[in-house]
C-alpha cells in the first residue's frame, strides 16, 4: 500500500496466510480448556453468545474465581463469567444475562428421554470397564453433580450385588445430606 492520499486500494494478495484454523487446545488439553470447550451458553441473546463463543475458540475466556454481585437483585449470584445478572432474574425479567436487553435469548438445551436413556447407558457401561477404585470416584463426582431430590440409580445398579438394600439405602441417604450441606 502506498501512503500517497486516496491510493488505498492493495493490488497483491495478502503476504503471509494462516495455513490452518486456531485450535485453542492443540497445545494445551488441560481440563480447563476442555470444560471450556464442552460449556453450554445459555440465558443470553444471540449477539452476545457469539461473543462468549469467540473468547472460548481463540482461548481469551477467563472463567469467573469468585461469585459477583447481579447488577438487578444486588446478591452475590452471578457464577459466569461475562454476565451482569444472575439466571433467577435474566428468566424472570426475560432479559439478556450480559447486556440486559430483553429480546430473544438462547435456551438451554434439554434432553429428551431417549437421549437421556442413551446417554446414561453408555456411561454405565465406561463404568462398567473401569477398575474398581476409579468407578467409585467416578461414581462419586456423578452423584454430587445431581439434584438433590434425584435418585442415583448409576450408584445402585453398578454396586456389589453383596451389599444389603438398607446398606445401599443408608449409603444413598448419607450422599443426599452431605450434597445438601454442599448446597447450604
Amino acid at each position: 500500500m502506498s501512503s500517497q492520499k486516496g491510493n488505498t486500494a492493495r493490488t497483491r494478495p495478502q503476504k503471509h496466510k494462516n495455513s490452518r484454523a486456531f485450535k485453542n487446545n492443540q497445545n494445551d488439553r488441560t481440563n480447563l480448556i476442555q470444560m471450556l470447550n464442552s460449556l453450554e451458553i445459555f440465558g443470553v441473546c444471540t449477539r452476545c453468545k457469539d461473543q462468549i463463543e469467540w473468547r472460548i475458540k481463540y482461548k481469551k475466556y477467563k472463567p469467573l474465581a469468585a461469585p459477583k454481585k447481579c447488577v438487578k437483585c444486588e446478591q452475590k449470584t452471578v457464577k459466569r463469567a461475562y454476565t451482569t445478572a444472575c439466571e433467577p432474574c435474566g428468566s424472570s425479567l426475560q432479559i439478556c444475562l450480559k447486556c440486559l436487553q430483553p429480546g430473544e435469548l438462547v435456551q438451554k438445551t434439554v434432553l429428551s428421554a431417549a437421549e437421556e436413556n442413551k446417554q446414561r447407558q453408555q456411561l454405565e457401561a465406561e463404568l462398567g470397564t473401569l477398575p474398581e477404585r476409579k468407578r467409585r470416584t467416578a461414581e462419586r463426582r456423578i452423584q454430587a453433580e445431581m439434584p438433590i431430590g434425584a435418585t442415583n440409580q448409576v450408584t445402585l445398579e453398578s454396586s456389589d450385588d453383596s451389599e444389603s438394600d438398607s446398606d445401599k439405602e443408608d449409603r444413598l441417604s448419607a450422599c443426599c445430606s452431605e450434597q445438601e450441606a454442599l448446597d447450604t
